[in-house]
């Protein structure tokens, strides 16, 4: 069944959810042994060449891996931002699960034959950091954010923000070194699960609201038309 959640909702702060936590102390602890063991990288990493000669794991590790203490640092800090309040709504095991799922669809959308992103090693958690960002910006359309520390926006407005910037990214023949195409995954991914699941938010829409109130209209003017004419019918039958 799904529950709106709209107001009364807070970043970080208090205890930690276990979800969370454990995924940040796993890939900080992924971190730690890239620096010690550099080739691990190239190895868990996501190379869709590699992937489609059945590397199949790298689907799944190249999530924890990242390519630099800033790149950890700011993907693990939205984690906990946007993942906290998400956990409390849905519970550890619900939250993880849609986490991974959207990390490992998002490497699904790198190997499309694409120039700027086949022939490259993808890394980093983004795609289900933006899988996160999703589910927060449809389940609390209405919070506000700071985008860069700096400027509000609604999380609504956020999520239209990042999904045009990951779609431009993608259709661009050349790399600037962002896996968008992974950014796009995670956005693509998460509506999904979230549709499957049945955790989208029920919008009516204004032209919805009028449509359905036509149609009602329609409705009772059929059946006061049927009521006279058997009215009709039956004044004649008597007369």
């Amino acid at each position: 069944m799904y529950r709106s959640y709209r107001t009364g909702v807070g970043f970080g702060g208090g205890a930690m959810p276990t979800g969370v936590k454990q995924l940040i102390l796993i890939t900080g602890g992924v971190y730690l042994v890239q620096l010690v063991v550099p080739a691990v990288t190239a190895f868990f990493g996501l190379y869709p060449p590699a992937v489609l000669s059945l590397q199949v794991w790298r689907l799944f590790t190249y999530m924890f891996l990242h390519g630099g203490l800033l790149h950890l640092l700011l993907n693990m800090f939205v984690l906990y931002m946007f993942g906290s309040q998400l956990e409390q709504v849905w519970g550890r095991r619900r939250f993880v699960r849609y986490y991974l799922l959207c990390g490992v669809g998002a490497g699904l959308f790198a190997l499309l034959p694409l120039p700027a992103f086949f022939d490259a090693l993808h890394i980093g958690a983004s795609g289900a950091v933006y899988g996160l960002l999703l589910a927060f910006g449809l389940l609390f359309p209405s919070a506000q954010v700071y985008l860069l520390g700096i400027l509000p926006m609604s999380a609504r407005h956020m999520v239209i923000l990042f999904g045009f910037i990951s779609l431009a990214g993608s259709l661009s023949a050349t790399s600037d070194g962002v896996s968008h195409i992974a950014h796009l995954g995670g956005l693509v991914v998460g509506y999904v699960l979230l549709r499957r699941d049945g955790l989208l938010p029920r919008y009516r829409s204004r032209l919805g609201v009028l449509w359905n109130d036509l149609r009602r209209r329609r409705r009772r003017a059929r059946f006061e038309r049927y009521y006279e004419e058997h009215e009709r019918k039956r004044s004649e039958t008597l007369h």
